[in-house]
Parts: C-alpha cells; sequence; structure tokens
C-alpha cells in the first residue's frame, strides 16, 4: 500500500516539475504567484471630451438628412443617385474620431468607476449594457441596462445584437464585477465589429448593489 502511495507521490512531482520547466520556457509563461490586476480609470475629462463628439456627430446626421430631404436640384436626378449620396454623407458624419488617450488602452477600451457610471446613468448619449446571463440580469441589474449575454451559446444571436447596437452612443458595459471577465470578453467582441466608444464599469452589479443600499 505504501509502495502505491509513493508511486502516486512521484508521479505527482514529476508531472509538477515538468509543468514548471514547460512554463518557465514557454513564450507566454504564466506566473506563479496571481497578482492583483491593476486598474487605472479613464479621467472625467476624456468621458466628456467624447460624449462632446458623439452630440456633434449626431447634429450632424440630423443637418444631413434636413439638407437633402430640403434640396430641390436632387428632385430630378435618379432616385438611387440621391440615395447613395445620403448614405455616404451620413456614414461619414457617423464616424467618430476617438481620441488618442482613450486608444492607448491595449484593449481598446477604457474603465470607469461607480461614481462616473452614477453620473452618466441617465444620459442619453450612454448606453448601459449588462453582459450575464439572463437569469442573472432579471434577478437584478442596473437601471437602464440592457442584456447581453458575453458567453450565450447561440453564437449567431450573440452577433446579430451585437450589430443591432447603435454606433452613436457610447456604451458602459458591466458583469459582476471582480473576477467576472464576461464585460472585458463581450468589449472586445463589440470593438471586432467596428465600434469605438465602449467602456467598462470595473466595480460590476455587485459593487453597484452595495452601494445603492
Amino acid at each position: 500500500m505504501k509502495k502505491i502511495i509513493y508511486e502516486i507521490f512521484g508521479i505527482v512531482l514529476i508531472s509538477s516539475i515538468l509543468g514548471l520547466i514547460y512554463n518557465q520556457f514557454s513564450a507566454k509563461p504564466l506566473p506563479l504567484i496571481r497578482k492583483p490586476q491593476k486598474v487605472e480609470f479613464v479621467d472625467d475629462s476624456l468621458i466628456v471630451d467624447l460624449k462632446r463628439k458623439t452630440q456633434e456627430s449626431l447634429k450632424s446626421v440630423n443637418t444631413i438628412k434636413f439638407d437633402t430631404q430640403m434640396k430641390k436640384d436632387d428632385i430630378n436626378k435618379p432616385k438611387d443617385t440621391i440615395i447613395k449620396k445620403e448614405n455616404t454623407e451620413i456614414a461619414s458624419a457617423n464616424k467618430i474620431e476617438v481620441p488618442e488617450h482613450i486608444k492607448s488602452n491595449e484593449d481598446g477600451f477604457k474603465f470607469i468607476n461607480y461614481s462616473q457610471l452614477k453620473k452618466y446613468l441617465n444620459d442619453p448619449s450612454f448606453l448601459i449594457i449588462d453582459a450575464r446571463n439572463d437569469i442573472d440580469y432579471g434577478n437584478g441589474h442596473i437601471e437602464n441596462a440592457i442584456n447581453i449575454d458575453a458567453y450565450l451559446m447561440d453564437q449567431t444571436e450573440y452577433f446579430k445584437q451585437i450589430t443591432m447596437l447603435p454606433k452613436d452612443k457610447i456604451l458602459i458595459i458591466y458583469c459582476s464585477g471582480g473576477n467576472c471577465d464576461a464585460s472585458e470578453k463581450l468589449a472586445k467582441d463589440i470593438l471586432s465589429f467596428g465600434f469605438k466608444n465602449v467602456l467598462v464599469y470595473y466595480g460590476g452589479w455587485e459593487e453597484w448593489k452595495s452601494k445603492m443600499k
């Protein structure tokens, strides 16, 4: 019996040593001791700057739509020419240039804190997205938040929900907070579809719930 125990112990020990050696010489070795993530929150002035650019874009789009309808010299032009021209102008106006300081995060998004989210909670320039599953969302969520499950099994539906998001709003994404990575996953997926204005509320639902009591 002791011999079997020693053999098992030896196998485990050798496997552990081989694993450590492999990790040490791999291209991206994993840290042996998990260090807390250093989070830097975006400065309020940058959010204001982003909001201003979004509002300017909306004004430009509305002006273009109005001007397009009022141009009498376009009446005699072929219908498809008018439509092409309007779509091109609106698409151009919808392109919001993100300031360089917003782009500094290697993942393409910035973190915000509780006070920042509370400040912009009811601002129409922002759209809040809960990245948890529909059950957790149904049990409680931040006011005005819509739900997109970052780990939805139906990938077709998942990507469809992302493509339906408005590009003229600043998106704020959250999940449970702490070790939950759903918000960051969803943020990266949204960015991959060409969205520019994405923020992540780091504290998540747990922090929000505790502070709202």
